[in-house]
């Protein structure tokens, strides 16, 4: 059977796997070249901020993370637990967002 005898969801389905196989391939070329960009950084060969073509690029040391007191954590836990409540009994607001589709590989 070819692509185009199948039917039309079937052939989009079939496009879009295509196109994520694609893009799975070019995000790991990507970053081995994001890797490669950090090392000529760190030896000092090309600088934190550049333009190429119209391109900017800029590197960041990347954004702090915090481990928070037990305190805090229990406070965290006692928010969520407040904010499933106001949803349970509607006091919470729900506010509708873009729709989109989910496409997901099986697991090897």
């Amino acid at each position: 059977m070819s692509v185009a005898d199948l039917p039309r969801h079937q052939h989009v389905a079939e496009r879009l796997i295509a196109v994520a196989a694609a893009m799975k391939e070019l995000e790991a070329q990507r970053q081995e070249l994001l890797d490669e960009l950090d090392t000529l950084r760190e030896v000092g060969l090309v600088d934190e901020k550049f333009s190429w073509y119209d391109f900017a690029f800029s590197w960041s040391a990347g954004r702090a993370s915090y481990d928070y007191p037990d305190e805090v954590r229990s406070m965290e836990a006692q928010l969520k637990a407040l904010k499933e409540v106001a949803i349970e009994t509607g006091k919470a607001t729900a506010k509708p967002t873009k729709p989109f589709w989910t496409m997901r590989a099986p697991k090897p």
